[in-house]
């Protein structure tokens, strides 16, 4: 069995970090804080900024677009409630994911309320 070992993987000219197309590794993620006075990203990958669209609503810009829509996300969210309190992080139904962006809002109990925590991770095609 071989090992391969680098501190640093670069593109072909060895100015940049490689892109990562037509793989299956994550494409883009993001650590977002609603409760801020306005929506920051602690942390992130192919982020390029977030937009505020009010109460518990955020959207995720990316650097680079996807070839579609139709990527796959997944996420998870703390909203700092009790024990028994549902917290859930929904996607906007009337603005669906596009390329370029992604549109999420946060609940606990069934009502708006801004996420303490709200990761994101997004598979699929790079445009």
């Amino acid at each position: 069995m071989s090992d391969i070992r680098a501190n640093t993987i670069s593109d072909a000219a060895g100015t940049g970090p490689i892109t990562l197309t037509k793989q299956s590794a994550a494409k883009a993620w993001a650590h977002v804080d609603q409760e801020a006075s306005a929506s920051s990203v602690k942390d992130s990958l192919n982020v390029s900024s977030i937009t505020d669209n009010g109460t518990a609503k955020t959207a995720i810009n990316f650097n680079s677009n996807w070839g579609n829509a139709y990527y796959s996300f997944s996420f998870g969210v703390c909203n700092g409630g009790g024990f028994n309190d549902t917290a859930t992080l929904n996607v906007e139904n009337t603005q669906l994911p596009t390329v370029n962006n992604f549109r999420f809002y946060s609940l606990l109990n069934a009502a708006l309320n801004p996420a303490q925590i709200a990761a994101v991770t997004f598979h699929g095609d790079l445009a």
